[in-house]
């Protein structure tokens, strides 16, 4: 792989990626969306009947065997959770539903909501605010209650430890059957994660 290039999940049919990957319920610019949440891309995609203005620019994005897909501008879109995070969020623009999702949310859009974490039902949450708050909350009962806290903390944070491992092993066994490689123009220099090639749309 050349340096300037970056692994992504593949785009497999939604019928196998459903298996594997996380599926959430967003509000991209004001409209209920469904989500793909992937952590193994450092960009996120929308398709473009959900972003309201954006540059028209062909952004090649070419699997390992070859196959190369096109998408046809950039864009900010704004995304809002069920939990009320809020983030204006860069995104590549599709004219097709990408992996047949509304948006697929990188990891650049995971960190702008306030990262994301795994319900010991195994439900994914973005927006970890109100998590954090209810763990301060628990910690500050008062000394008599605190062992049977504990203990429930203590029983939470293992259930989300395994389905975290679970999750990782689903994604590493769907990267290995069919992954796909994005790569985009560098324009911050070698230290970027993806390499772009842009095309200047020509006359004839």
């Amino acid at each position: 792989m050349s340096p300037g290039t970056r692994c992504c999940r593949n785009p497999l049919p939604p019928r196998s990626v459903n298996a594997a990957l996380p599926v959430v319920n967003v509000y991209v610019e004001g409209k209920r969306c469904s989500a793909l949440v992937d952590t193994g891309c450092s960009r996120s995609i929308v398709s473009a009947d959900r972003c309201v203005t954006w540059n028209s620019q062909q952004i090649e994005i070419r699997t390992i065997d070859g196959v190369s897909r096109a998408c046809c501008g950039v864009g900010t879109v704004s995304v809002l959770t069920d939990g009320g995070s809020h983030a204006k969020v860069d995104v590549l623009v599709a004219r097709q539903r990408p992996l047949g999702y509304d948006l697929l949310l990188g990891i650049d859009a995971i960190r702008a909501l306030g990262g994301m974490m795994i319900t010991p039902a195994g439900n994914v949450e973005l927006d970890m605010t109100t998590s954090v708050e209810t763990t301060a909350l628990i910690a500050s009962q008062p000394a008599n209650s605190g062992k049977s806290h504990s203990l429930e903390s203590d029983r939470i944070l293992a259930d989300v430890k395994r389905q975290l491992l679970d999750l990782n092993e689903q994604l590493r066994q769907a990267h290995r059957h069919d992954p796909t490689t994005i790569n985009r123009n560098n324009q911050t220099g070698p230290s970027s994660n993806m390499k772009h090639s842009r095309t200047q749309r020509g006359t004839g």
